[in-house]
């Protein structure tokens, strides 16, 4: 095992879960928005908004425990599990961020299929989004059970990999989908629509990007510093970005 700096491992932590912090209180504020400026919209929109919502509180919950965990109950015990091995709360932040990515993917892919009218690309995405959650669910419990964290980061490379820029794929690919199809109604729309079509247009592209961009960063963080945390500190920043997205009333028209 390599020898462990607070700056590197804790600090690094500490920092993801400020930025945390900082991301799931805008999400909050926009999910206000939501459900105070539109509540005609479908029931079935309303209590998605409202459970990626609730998932992201308790990803919050959870890594905020864990951090006070390692920053006051184990404060400079360097040989406490919850430095060695992967802590149950980080372990259950991991499996609600899949959850909350699965939803958000499977809304937006939901969309993909309304303007198709064609469902070759939707169940193509939605199985990809279903293995990637069985992957992460599968690497989140057998981290639990491994004896030291980084003996399980080398066992299960490949997978983490895989899904991490599987995830930045399917971002790509829902985004694109979306840019073409928004594409093709403009051209037939009317000029208050075609301006709305724009406006999604360019969403897309925006969200597409941050989300891939953050799958690909903490591949790269993974796999050039795996002597600290700097890639579990970026992960921490996904799932409350991530639903930012589906809170967005006025870009989804």
């Amino acid at each position: 095992m390599p020898n462990l700096n607070a700056n590197a491992t804790i600090g690094a932590t500490q920092i993801g879960s400020i930025v945390m912090t900082f991301l799931f209180g805008i999400a909050t504020l926009q999910a206000y928005h939501y459900t105070y400026y539109y509540p005609r919209d479908s029931l079935w929109l309303k209590s998605l908004v409202a459970l990626v919502w609730l998932i992201g509180a308790g990803h919050a919950i959870s890594v905020t425990a864990t951090m006070y965990s390692l920053t006051v109950t184990h404060f400079g015990d360097f040989s406490s599990e919850d430095i060695t091995q992967i802590p149950t709360g980080f372990a259950s932040s991991i499996v609600l961020s899949s959850v909350m990515s699965s939803l958000v993917h499977g809304y937006f892919v939901h969309r993909i299929r309304v303007f198709s009218k064609k469902l070759y690309i939707p169940v193509f995405c939605w199985f990809m989004s279903a293995l990637r959650f069985a992957g992460t669910v599968y690497t989140t419990a057998e981290a639990l059970r491994a004896q030291k964290l980084w003996e399980f980061l080398r066992r299960h490379d490949w997978l983490l990999t895989s899904i991490w820029l599987g995830g930045a794929c399917l971002d790509i690919i829902i985004a694109t989908s979306m840019c073409y199809y928004l594409k093709r109604e403009r051209a037939i729309a009317i000029t208050r629509t075609a301006k709305m079509l724009d406006k999604l247009m360019v969403y897309s592209i925006e969200t597409g990007l941050l989300t891939s961009i953050t799958g690909v960063t903490i591949y790269v963080c993974y796999r050039f510093m795996q002597t600290n945390y700097s890639f579990f500190a970026v992960f921490m920043l996904f799932p409350e970005g991530g639903g930012l997205p589906l809170y967005l009333r006025d870009h989804r028209g």
